[in-house]
């Protein structure tokens, strides 16, 4: 079975880290608000973003991107067209 946003989303951090570590390519890294580093990776199907503290490293969030609105960091800094 082909795993999906939202089984992704479902899973525990660690797991969501193991997969990306193995299987995840980094296609974008963007800072924000010179405090919060986003990585963008794609996984197999979708893409993932995983957040962190850009000062000490600390995993602040990690998540399959489902609505437009989880893009938006990345918009002016990739253009996502030639990925498709």
């Amino acid at each position: 079975m082909k795993m999906t946003t939202i089984m992704y989303n479902d899973l525990e951090t660690d797991v969501c880290l193991d997969l990306l570590g193995k299987e995840g390519v980094l296609v974008d890294e963007v800072i924000i608000f010179g405090i919060l580093k986003m990585k963008l990776y794609n996984l197999n199907s979708f893409y993932v973003q995983v957040v962190h503290n850009k000062s000490d490293d600390v995993l602040l969030d990690i998540k399959a991107l489902i609505t437009d609105e989880d893009w938006n960091p990345f918009l002016e800094t990739l253009d996502i067209k030639s990925f498709f």
